[in-house]
């Protein structure tokens, strides 16, 4: 699961209160890992996601909580220009290794959870080597060549219980300058 593009994508276009960076809200990860494994146990759930100087709090207490819930997760540093490419890259690369060399193809089923277009060209190489790869995202929001029919679970029904508004959290600054720990009920 690519964290920020979930995140980001409900808020900026379904939240019409959300402020940029989408503090106010956080992904109820054991829902979510709840309505993608049918319930069952999964047997890999991965959060991807990155980190940067102002927002350090904010993340670790959002990534612990996924942990708890039963998600491994892997988190890379921001760039200096708040760019967080090596995310995409590892998830790309841990669903080549998965697709070829830990999944039982018959028995088990790969869900992206991301709307992000650079994810096209893998999901379709998987596809064509026989691993199943569904794409569980927002309908309002998913890349056109990842709606595949047959292969696209939308999560927009679900919403309002993935993603949820934040009761006590810590607001990180923009600015790593500037004093920005206040509380916020």
């Amino acid at each position: 699961m690519d964290n920020s593009n979930l995140l980001l994508s409900a808020t900026r276009n379904h939240f019409k209160d959300a402020r940029p960076y989408c503090f106010d809200y956080e992904i109820n990860y054991p829902v979510l890992l709840e309505m993608l494994s049918l319930g069952g146990v999964a047997r890999k759930a991965t959060i991807y996601g990155s980190v940067g100087e102002w927002d350090r709090k904010t993340r670790k207490c959002q990534f612990d909580e996924a942990k708890k819930a039963g998600w491994a997760v892997i988190q890379h540093q921001r760039s200096m220009d708040d760019r967080e490419k090596m995310v995409d890259c590892e998830i790309i690369s841990d669903m080549v290794l998965d697709g070829l060399e830990l999944m039982d193809r018959k028995e088990d089923q790969m869900i992206l959870v991301s709307g992000d277009g650079d994810f096209v060209p893998a999901v379709n190489k998987l596809r064509l080597r026989g691993v199943p790869v569904a794409v569980a995202f927002w309908n309002f929001d998913v890349h056109k060549m990842l709606r595949d029919k047959g292969h696209f679970v939308d999560l927009t029904p679900h919403l309002r219980r993935i993603v949820k508004p934040r009761v006590n959290f810590y607001r990180p600054s923009r600015n790593p300058g500037t004093s920005a720990e206040a509380l916020q009920a």
